[in-house]
């Protein structure tokens, strides 16, 4: 009986893209939900610059509230290239 070579290994990707934090900050929601809505479309992709990456708000400071825009490299087609290769 052999045993599989691949039982025990794990295999590991390197994640291709993240976000990334943008200099957007401000400390209401309501600022940066304004300044959000304005830059939604405004972060093109990294590789092809035609289509538009992912963006979020995200929570950066609790004690201190600070707010932050944070946003992708890649579209999902770069990104998928990026994964075949």
């Amino acid at each position: 009986m052999t045993k599989s070579i691949f039982k025990n290994k794990k295999i590991k990707f390197n994640p291709v893209d993240f976000f990334y934090e943008t200099s957007f900050k401000e400390n209401t929601i309501n600022k940066i939900k304004t300044i959000y809505d304005d830059f939604i479309y405004s972060f093109p992709c990294k590789d092809c610059q035609t289509e538009y990456v992912e963006s979020k708000i995200e929570i950066k400071d609790t004690y201190n509230p600070t707010f932050v825009i944070v946003r992708k490299q890649y579209c999902l087609h770069c990104w998928l290239k990026r994964i075949n290769s």
